[in-house]
């Protein structure tokens, strides 16, 4: 599972999910990326902080882990030098 950050149309969410449940009806194994959509860059990047940005990156470098284990990040993973 890939968790994709993109800036799409409004709805788009309905067209990846069927695109999802098609491919889930051919593969039996297959595994559904997470989408994360906004509307604009203007709301991706009001959302996505400096500081939670820095978090996806630690996520991504610790790999596939359980909520418990991304809890036990060490903080110097989980941080920069940006302002929050």
């Amino acid at each position: 599972m890939k968790a994709l950050i993109e800036i799409a149309p409004r709805g788009s969410v309905f067209k990846a999910a069927r695109a999802q449940l098609k491919a889930a009806k051919k593969a039996p194994s297959y595994s559904a990326d997470y989408h994360l959509s906004f509307e604009s860059a203007r709301t991706l990047f009001s959302e996505l902080t400096p500081s939670r940005i820095d978090l996806l990156e630690a996520l991504r470098q610790c790999g596939p882990c359980s909520a418990l284990m991304a809890t036990q990040i060490p903080p110097s993973m989980a941080t920069s030098n940006s302002p929050t």
